[in-house]
């Protein structure tokens, strides 16, 4: 995702994002309104008990191998995954 520094928004939006989800309130770099997507999906999944969280740090809009509408005005794909690993380990089975 774009990161909280350069996904600019106007800032009746970004009181309303935060309203709902404090974490995602941000401020670009160069100092205008933004929300920070990842950290307002981290917050809520810490919220929910999930322990085991990455975020790659990468922003769509800063890196080259990404692709950014924002940056580069084109169409294109992005892919993401989530997946669930069993507290015993993936693939094991328990008796």
């Amino acid at each position: 995702a774009v990161c909280g520094r350069c996904y600019e928004v106007p800032e009746t939006m970004r009181t309303e994002v935060a309203a709902v989800e404090p974490a995602a309130r941000a401020t670009t770099s160069w100092g205008t309104p933004a929300v920070d997507v990842a950290a307002a999906v981290h917050a809520q999944l810490a919220r929910l008990g999930v322990v085991d969280r990455q975020d790659t740090g990468v922003c769509t809009l800063e890196s080259a191998d990404h692709f950014s509408y924002r940056r580069d005005r084109t169409t294109g794909r992005l892919a993401g995954y989530v997946w669930i690993e069993r507290p015993d380990g993936p693939g094991r089975e328990t008796t």
